[in-house]
């Protein structure tokens, strides 16, 4: 009983911890905050266009208020303008910057450095360059002070407006290999200096480097060459675009920004969703039909298309990639098994089963679990990682079988065994005879070279689980009967049983008497010719029957030695002579139950006895000499 109730708390204690555990988070999918925004905060100190002095570049933080997890996906926000024009809080950044926040996210709105000639193709690619250095450097401050913000490095997103956007996709994905050769100055008027690596402008912070992104939202941004674009690791960033098809300032297609040659050939969302396609790199493209440059200024409805496109894209990045629940797909009732998947650190898993589950433990990314019922069950799991975003919920369905119960009876004749299988629920079966044999018959027969004890053992299975019995048996071959018979002329039959393979016995002298002793002796009481029938048993199922006839005739013939003496008449009718070569010292005659009858004592070598009286029948004489003793068997008639 108190076995029981153990039993029932602890399967109660650890539903009551599924209960308890809440994978499913709206994070990242509704707003689930309030945000605040703290401005201007110095992140890098670079050298502007057009002039001597450095400049400060600051941006705006957007957190959620009251999160308290430790890490967070980072959004980097550069704002659009042609590199001419624009700042980290014009229209709509702020209402952008706090819908991500209050999903989650940190963002970060960031001021760059703007400026160049209009009249220099070389000038504004330096200003695209000096932007995307601002960006990188941008991303270096949050990374080294990710404790501070708390920030997980490897959930950092670019997104943008039009030039923003333009930095964010080169920051991505142009490489020192592919940097411009007006960047190392010496060709563009007034403009001769070197600008350095990506990396080398603003801040020396996060070791000068810069995590890959997880991923990019492009709102009517470009690139100046999609090969850029490549299918290695390191470029597998996923990208959602969002793209009038009618822009004038940034082509769709290709083409120059504002149809002004003196800026360079670029190409648009359509050409980098292409390439994305065609090297298999996880990208959307949302085009607004019909729509021209920065049209959500105009028309509100396109900030919400982005948010409504930009979630599940966003949320198909963050969201744990749970693998299959690893664990056996087919068992038997009552198995204990323990189903797992791979653990991520810092992710809680959330376990569910089915009704006839009983729970015995839990650890994060394994479960050991118990099915009571057959049928088919299954076995959830939801991930929860350590950004709080809730996976997909895996499920795995088990096929639960009833335990294999393996038996069988036998019957034998001789060495030939046939067996009985009465297992259930089995569909394949492994004999092993006992003598080095087995069979995978369902019920064979088997046949042994010997008698003797054998160990049988059945293994019955149903694919899944299997049960194992074990019979000793006894195999003998059939009794074969057969006796020889010594009789003297007292009547005195002596047996000598021959029979193999015999337990047990039954005789049949042919006089109404029997006996199941293994070698009677018999007396008959009367001559004549009998039938002596020997039947022998044995525990195999069968017998056999051996019957000898013999012949009883009475001749005297001595008990104890060899006869010397006569006795005459035999049979008699009234007076009886006996004649010795000795001395007959003493004569004793008694009837066939042992009474005596006559005693005599006679000290000669003849005697003559009368017995007129007595009735009929057999009697035994005995005669005592001086050295000798015979008993004879007489006939009164």
């Amino acid at each position: 009983m108190i076995k029981n109730i153990t039993i029932l708390l602890v399967t109660l204690f650890y539903s009551n911890i599924l209960l308890a555990q809440n994978c499913n988070s709206n994070r990242y999918v509704t707003e689930l905050f309030t945000s605040q925004v703290t401005q201007d905060v110095q992140y890098a100190v670079a050298d502007p266009y057009g002039i001597s002095s450095v400049q400060n570049l600051k941006m705006d933080i957007y957190e959620p208020v009251s999160d308290t997890i430790a890490n967070r996906p980072l959004i980097v926000y550069a704002f659009g303008g042609a590199y001419l024009i624009g700042d980290k809080r014009q229209p709509d950044i702020p209402l952008v910057c706090n819908h991500f926040a209050k999903q989650g996210f940190v963002v970060v709105s960031i001021d760059y450095r703007l400026g160049f000639n209009t009249l220099s193709t070389g000038s504004s690619i330096r200003a695209v360059y000096r932007g995307i250095q601002d960006l990188r450097a941008a991303v270096r401050f949050m990374c080294e002070n990710r404790t501070t913000y708390r920030i997980d490095t490897n959930y950092i997103f670019y997104s943008g407006s039009s030039a923003g956007c333009i930095s964010g996709l080169h920051a991505a994905f142009m490489t020192d290999a592919d940097r411009p050769s007006y960047t190392y100055g010496g060709t563009v008027f007034l403009e001769p200096d070197d600008m350095g690596c990506a990396d080398c402008s603003g801040n020396t912070l996060y070791g000068q480097r810069v995590p890959k992104p997880a991923g990019i939202i492009n709102r009517w941004g470009a690139i100046l060459d999609t090969t850029y674009i490549n299918d290695i690791n390191e470029d597998s960033i996923p990208v959602i675009s969002f793209h009038g098809t009618a822009d004038p300032a940034v082509p769709f297609g290709i083409g120059n920004p504002f149809s002004f040659p003196v800026f360079p050939v670029v190409m648009g969302s359509s050409y980098i969703h292409d390439r994305l396609d065609r090297l298999n790199i996880y990208n959307q493209l949302v085009p607004l039909v019909g729509a021209g440059h920065e049209p959500e200024l105009i028309e509100p409805r396109w900030t919400d298309t982005m948010f409504a496109r930009c979630t599940p894209f966003l949320y198909q990045i963050l969201k744990p990639n749970t693998k299959s629940i690893n664990g056996i797909n087919s068992l038997c009732i009552g198995d204990t098994v323990i189903y797992s998947v791979p653990s991520t650190l810092g992710s809680t898993y959330c376990w569910e089963v089915d009704s006839n589950t009983t729970i015995i433990n839990v650890s994060n990314n394994f479960i050991t679990v118990v099915f009571n019922s057959g049928g088919s069950h299954y076995i959830r799991v939801q991930e929860l990682n350590s950004i709080k975003c809730s996976g997909d919920t895996i499920i795995k369905i088990i096929n639960v079988l009833s335990k294999s119960d393996a038996n069988f009876t036998y019957t034998n004749t001789e060495l030939t065994t046939i067996f009985a299988n009465t297992s259930v629920a089995s569909t394949s079966y492994v004999w092993y005879f006992g003598d080095g044999t087995s069979s995978t018959n369902i019920s064979p027969n088997h046949t042994y070279s010997d008698t003797g004890w054998y160990i049988v053992t059945l293994v019955a299975s149903n694919g899944v689980c299997s049960d194992t019995f074990k019979q000793n048996i006894y195999l003998t071959k059939c009794p074969s009967a057969n006796f020889s018979v010594v009789t003297n002329t007292l009547g005195q039959l002596t047996v000598f049983n021959n029979s193999s393979y015999t337990d047990s016995v039954y005789w049949s002298f042919g006089d109404s008497i029997s006996s199941n002793l293994y070698n009677p002796n018999h007396t008959y009481e009367l001559e004549g010719n009998y039938t002596i029938q020997l039947i022998a048993f044995n525990d195999s199922n069968c017998s056999d029957t051996f019957t000898q006839n013999i012949s009883i005739v009475y001749n005297g013939v001595l008990d104890y030695s060899t006869t010397t003496s006569k006795f005459f008449p035999n049979p008699f009718d009234k007076n009886v002579y006996i004649e010795s070569d000795e001395v007959i010292k003493q004569i004793e005659i008694k009837n066939s139950i042992g009474q005596e009858i006559y005693y005599g004592l006679a000290n000669k070598n003849i005697v003559n006895i009368d017995l007129e009286g007595i009735e009929n029948g057999i009697y035994y004489l005995k005669i005592i000499s001086k050295n000798k003793i015979e008993q004879l068997k007489i006939i009164k008639q």
